[in-house]
């Protein structure tokens, strides 16, 4: 029964527990009411129960923005970053339990927007809610959409007494980066007042713009420029940055630091002139910690001045400018311990380590901000300084980064570099542990490469410019980074003999007109007065091309070197930038330019002006084109690109008026080595490098001509005014006289072609427009023996050939030289002819003659290979040798003894070899006297010659062979040579070898060879008979037992692989045969004759003495022989069986054949018959009778004798 109650008892606690817990879901999100004027959300806990907070994407932060980074929102224009807030992806919402606070912190403060980290993306709506249930809930705010492009909303709310509040923020429609957030969002008492928190020494940008505007230019700038100053800071840091700043600093020196800043004038004007700043934050808190840490030894005289110099210099770097790294290609910020970075720069200079101290002194504050910021570690700065030193005790070769390391692609995490093993060889090496450098890996046992594994590891080119850059900044030297097509070069400062300040390009490769400052976009680099990253510049680089914006470091030098000039230039600028009236503003931008010229920041506020005001005719914008063209002219990349700015604005005649302008100025840049002043530019290599690439992109000529080409004898217009609709004028007499056209592509005839001259060009110009311009037509190329010969050996000119033409016709008709030859006596009339703006060139007369002599016919060199030889220099290549020009030459190596004193080319094929020649070249290496090798194979060798001593001129030298031989390979030993003070037999050089063969000499193939030629019944055998040079692959011989074909196969004097067919048809084994036939084929009393018949054969012999026949008397055999053409014997047996015994017969009369007793036409008839063999007599007693003269056989002896016996 007490177990049943105590059982009840714990149950009805655990449901009232769990009912309360129901009811007040969010009571424990409830804390301590605090103790100051405000509270923060952040610091409390949302209620995520029953879903009263959300986030549409991600999760939701505090502090931080939805991508974890800190919160940003534009405030009066600037960007502001927080500490404090809330970030939400919309659509969103959250919910408080604020009934702890909302009796005492009754409003809820806060400034409300999309992120501005989206640049302009995102949009989003708010509401703000109260309730007292949880159930009804009141609006008390809503917003309309707003993006992140947009100033943060404002929020001051009453949440007196209610017990909930939610923060509601709707996507309104996409989603898409509607990153919304709650800055400084927090509950404040009722009569707090949130303006005490603000820096009272600052104002908003308007509260100086109205005090400014009210007086006059001249008033600005001799009575106000202190309060300019303080705008410009204002301006450059951001109102509520600075508010931020000092509300948030847990140092609390952040008021004084500034004040330190704002009311001092030397102060303020060091800060103005340091330039940008980037990140507002991270340099108040440099500057604040610099100052703190080092205000008792900054000052205004001796070198307290320096410091403090150094001290703000490093804190505008630091803030704003990326240290690129040799030890990373993509560098990040600089993030090491900024006061030990003062303190070892401090030291630099105290202890006399910069280079040029008094230069260091007095260096602008933008040449001091190249210094400070230096991307080696705090560890290594004084290391590399010292180590530096004592490697190289000469300044050109210890700043050189090229001294310290090879060029090889890097690795600074390979396993040697940190080795335990390689410690001791290291220390020693870099003395690492006289400067504490730490070796080996980090206690974690990862890896941090050091610059030292730069010298040892060796790099790139982006490693070797940036360890430059190291070197000379930790010697007191400005320089920064720049980039070039798929490369990375340094910029270096120095001053010349005028105590002016220069740049200069190290580990270059592009030169100054490929040079820019970022690579893809990204690793942006800073230069003076950051003018090269204004928004109209060409900054990228990549792996095929680059921008020029490297040439802003030029002009910033400019006004660098007439700094006084620049200042008060720069001064009238930010008094300007306070002025509201844009007339006004376009007036001071002038005043500021009658100062300084080429202060860029003003033209690139009055082309903005000039866009805002909207009434600027067309003229207007081209005089402003004047004026920059004017300025910039020895600066070609600010021109252009400036002036790219102001094309949209001009009317097409100005256009081309502009046009015409840009190119002549980019013309008088490219020549700027030749022609600019120390006025123009100190730098007129650097100018005309730019400019000169810039005439390949940038040049738009109003027309151009041709001599040849597609568009021959025609003045055509740029194409880029295919559309524009104006009249054409030009003249061919210097403009004496104007044809008008309204053609864009305008023919000349063939008599205004021919007047065409240097002297007087061809001019151009729009009618309209004051602008000439002018095609320059050049006098034609002279046909000169430096740069032509005509090689009466190879039968051609060689040397400059483009647009050469020849006469064979005494100037009657020309022809396009194309390597043709002139193998007959003959002569040849030369000249380049006219092309592009170039006219006809003077005729120049050559004469070929012919080669008779067959035994010394000159190889072409396109038959001959150069196969090896000795050294050469640089310039001098061995198959200069064989090139048939007077115009290059070999040499062996300068200053080596030659070991290799041969010379081995080889020919298409081989030749008999009759002769050399050899053109000398200059005295050292003279050949004097020679040795000549012949081979076929290219690896035995025979020598065919020992030349005579060579008389030591530039005339040709013969080396005739005593005889012509056989060689596809030649050998040319030099086993004497001249020499100058140098010596004798140092080195070889000459212009030509020349080879000459005997034509009347022919190679012969090989043969085959039969043991037996005609028909036989005998195998045969077949040899191949190889010819000098030839060899075998395979067998020599082959025997053939009956017909057919066999291949052998041979390399034949040159080398070649080849087949030879040997073929056998007359071998006949096959033995003849024939038949016989008998005259009498039945039983006979009588002899019967055996006939051959049916050979198989022609032309066969009977050998057994017969003629082919026999008669039998008798039953027996008879073997016939017969011999073919081959030899084959055939034996044929006849064999007779028939022929009866002789016996008692009755008495036959001759003549009467059928046996009627009576000689008559009958038996003659029967006789006849038989002997055409049309019906042969068969019976023995008829063949008897016929038989009249009784001789053995029938023929026509018998016939007569019947016909008398008849005729009888």
């Amino acid at each position: 029964m007490k177990k049943t109650v105590k059982f009840k008892i714990i149950s009805i606690a655990l449901m009232l527990l769990l009912l309360v817990q129901l009811m007040l879901p969010i009571k424990s999100y409830a804390t301590d009411v605090p103790t100051k004027n405000y509270y923060y959300i952040s610091d409390m806990d949302y209620i995520s129960a029953n879903k009263w907070s959300y986030v549409g994407w991600g999760k939701i932060k505090k502090d931080k923005n939805i991508e974890g980074k800190k919160i940003s929102l534009l405030v009066d224009g600037e960007k502001v970053f927080f500490n404090k807030g809330m970030g939400v992806h919309a659509t969103s919402q959250l919910t408080y339990d604020i009934s702890t606070y909302s009796n005492k912190y009754t409003r809820f403060v806060a400034k409300l927007g999309v992120d501005s980290s989206k640049n302009g993306l995102g949009d989003v709506w708010f509401k703000i809610s109260v309730s007292n249930d949880g159930k009804d809930w009141k609006e008390i705010y809503k917003s309309d959409p707003v993006t992140s492009q947009n100033n943060a909303l404002e929020i001051d709310l009453n949440i007196k007494n209610y017990k909930y509040l939610r923060l509601y923020a709707d996507q309104n429609g996409s989603n898409a980066v509607d990153h919304a957030v709650y800055a400084d969002a927090r509950l404040v008492e009722e009569n707090y007042n949130i303006k005490t928190e603000l820096f009272n020494e600052i104002e908003p940008l308007s509260y100086y713009d109205n005090i400014l505007n009210k007086n006059s230019v001249e008033e600005n700038y001799k009575d106000n420029l202190e309060l300019v100053f303080k705008r410009e800071l204002v301006n450059r840091l951001g109102y509520w940055n600075i508010q931020t700043a000092v509300r948030d600093d847990s140092t609390k020196t952040m008021k004084e630091t500034l004040t330190w800043i704002l009311n001092d004038m030397q102060n303020l004007q060091l800060f103005i002139e340091s330039g940008n700043i980037n990140n507002s934050e991270k340099f108040l808190i440099a500057l604040n910690n610099l100052y703190t840490n080092n205000k008792k030894i900054i000052g205004d005289d001796k070198d307290g001045l320096i410091y403090k110099k150094m001290l703000i210099a490093l804190a505008f770097a630091y803030s704003s400018d990326i240290p690129a790294t040799p030890l990373t290609f993509n560098s990040p910020m600089a993030s090491y311990d900024i006061n030990k970075r003062f303190d070892l720069v401090k030291n630099l200079y105290d202890n006399n380590l910069m280079l040029y101290k008094e230069d260091f002194k007095n260096y602008e504050m933008e040449l001091l901000r190249f210094i400070m910021n230096n991307s080696i570690a705090n560890d290594e700065l004084n290391w590399l300084r010292e180590y530096a030193e004592y490697k190289y005790a000469d300044l050109n070769k210890r700043l050189n980064p090229y001294n310290y390391m090879n060029y090889i692609h890097p690795k600074y995490n390979q396993d040697r570099l940190y080795s335990k093993e390689n410690e001791k060889q290291f220390n020693e090496k870099y003395l690492l542990d006289k400067y504490n450098i730490k070796y080996g890996l980090n206690d974690d046992e990862t890896k941090t490469p050091k610059t030292w594994m730069v010298m040892e590891a060796g790099g790139i080119c982006w490693n070797i410019s940036r360890l430059g850059q190291n070197l000379a900044k930790t010697h007191g030297i400005p320089s920064v980074g720049v980039y070039q097509p798929a490369h990375e070069a340094y910029l270096n400062y120095s001053l010349n003999s005028d105590k002016k300040g220069i740049w200069s390009l190290g580990n270059n490769i592009f030169g100054w007109g490929k040079s820019s400052t970022s690579w893809y976009g990204g690793n942006v680099v800073r230069l003076l007065f950051n003018w090269n990253n204004k928004s109209f510049t060409v900054k990228p680089a990549n792996d095929s091309k680059a921008g020029n914006s490297a040439g802003y470091q030029l002009l910033g030098q400019a006004a660098l070197n007439e700094y006084d000039k620049y200042l008060e230039s720069y001064f009238y600028y930010l008094i300007a930038n306070s002025y509201s009236d844009l007339n006004k503003k376009e007036e001071i931008y002038n005043k500021s330019l009658s100062i300084l010229d080429i202060n860029l920041d003003d033209y690139d506020k009055l082309i903005t002006i000039y866009k805002e005001i909207g009434n600027k005719t067309s003229t207007d914008w081209k005089n402003l084109a004047k004026k920059i063209i004017d300025a910039y002219t020895y600066y070609p990349m600010a021109m252009v690109d400036l002036l790219k700015l102001i094309e949209p604005n001009l009317d097409n005649t100005d256009a081309i008026e502009i046009d015409m302008l840009k190119t002549e100025s980019l013309k008088t840049a490219a020549d700027a080595k030749k022609t600019a002043t120390n006025k123009d530019t100190i730098q007129p290599d650097a100018t005309a490098e730019i400019a000169e690439v810039l005439l390949g992109t940038s040049k738009v000529d109003l027309a151009s001509f041709s001599f040849d080409g597609e568009n021959a004898n025609k003045i055509v217009m740029n194409s880029k005014y295919d559309n524009y609709d104006f009249q054409v004028q030009y003249s061919l007499d210097g403009g004496n006289t104007w044809i008008a056209t309204l053609n864009h592509v305008i023919t000349l005839t063939k008599k205004q072609v021919k007047s065409i001259n240097s002297k007087d060009d061809i001019k151009v110009k729009i009618s309209g427009s004051s602008q000439i311009f002018t095609i320059d037509i050049t006098n034609g190329e002279t046909v000169d023996d430096l740069t032509l010969n005509m090689n009466d050996d190879e039968n051609i000119f060689i040397g400059k050939t483009d647009y050469l033409e020849y006469s064979s016709n005494d100037g009657i008709s020309w022809n396009d030289y194309n390597n043709q030859r002139f193998e007959t006596k003959e002569k040849i009339k030369v000249r380049y002819k006219s092309h592009g703006t170039t006219l006809n060139g003077e005729i120049r007369e050559y004469h070929f003659t012919k080669n008779d002599d067959k035994t010394l016919e000159y190889v072409y060199v396109e038959n001959i290979n150069y196969i090896q030889s000795g050294s050469f220099q640089g310039g001098f290549a061995p198959e200069n040798m064989i090139d048939g020009s007077p115009f290059t030459s070999w040499h062996t190596k300068w200053g080596e003894v030659a070991q290799d004193k041969t010379y081995v080319i080889s020919f298409n094929k081989a030749k008999y070899l009759s002769q050399i020649s050899y053109d000398p070249a200059g005295l050292n290496g003279r050949i004097k006297t020679a040795k000549i090798y012949i081979s076929l194979d290219g690896v035995e060798w025979n020598l065919v010659k020992n030349s005579n001593v060579l008389a030591n001129d530039t005339n040709r030298k013969y080396i005739k062979l005593d005889e012509s031989v056989a060689a596809r390979f030649v050998k040319i030993e030099a086993t004497e040579t001249y020499g100058n003070h140098e010596g004798p037999n140092k080195y070889v050089s000459g212009t030509r070898f020349n080879y000459y063969e005997d034509t009347t000499k022919e190679f012969k193939e090989p043969e085959i060879e039969y043991s037996i030629n005609s028909i036989t019944n005998k195998d045969v055998e077949a040899k191949i008979k190889l010819t000098y040079g030839c060899t075998s692959i395979g067998k020599n011989s082959h025997t053939f037992t009956e017909n057919g074909m066999y291949t052998f196969k041979y390399k034949d004097v040159n080398g070649e692989e080849k087949e030879l067919i040997a073929k056998v048809t007359w071998i006949d084994k096959i033995i003849p045969t024939a038949t016989v036939e008998y005259d009498v084929t039945g039983e006979t009393q009588f002899q019967v004759k055996a006939t051959l018949k049916n050979i198989s054969k022609k032309n066969v012999t009977i050998i057994d003495g017969s003629d082919g026949t026999y008669t039998f008397t008798k039953n027996g055999e008879y073997t016939f022989k017969i011999r073919d053409n081959a030899g084959n014997i055939g034996e044929i047996v006849a064999k007779v069986t028939r022929i009866e015994e002789k016996q008692e017969i009755e008495e036959i009369i001759k003549g009467d054949i059928n046996g009627d007793g009576v000689f008559d036409i009958v038996e003659l008839t029967i006789l006849n018959k038989h002997l055409i063999e049309t019906q042969r007599i068969i019976d023995s007693k008829w063949l008897i009778a016929a038989d009249l003269n009784k001789d053995g056989k029938i023929d026509i002896v018998d016939l007569s004798i019947l016909n008398k016996k008849i005729n009888k």
